[in-house]
């Protein structure tokens, strides 16, 4: 797991633990291409079906909430 993630336990419908990730920082689409070792062009066709979802970037960076949904909706890299 690395420095910038923590896994935080939710609880699921029958009472067990569900880990999910939460994300702790902002990344900027450089990060993103980096992660999923693919191009700008394949980036922005998987996130343009998500646009509404995801709304504007804070300078030229994804907020947490908005790596979530992403992260959600793609995979985790790592994964």
């Amino acid at each position: 797991m690395k420095n910038h993630e923590q896994r935080t336990p939710m609880k699921t419908g029958a009472g067990q633990p569900k880990f999910y990730k939460r994300i702790t920082r902002a990344y900027c689409k450089k990060d993103l291409l980096n992660f999923y070792g693919v191009t700008y062009k394949t980036l922005a066709g998987w996130l343009r079906p998500m646009a509404s979802e995801i709304g504007p970037l804070i300078g030229h960076y994804f907020t947490t909430a908005q790596l979530q949904i992403i992260f959600e909706t793609l995979g985790y890299p790592d994964e």
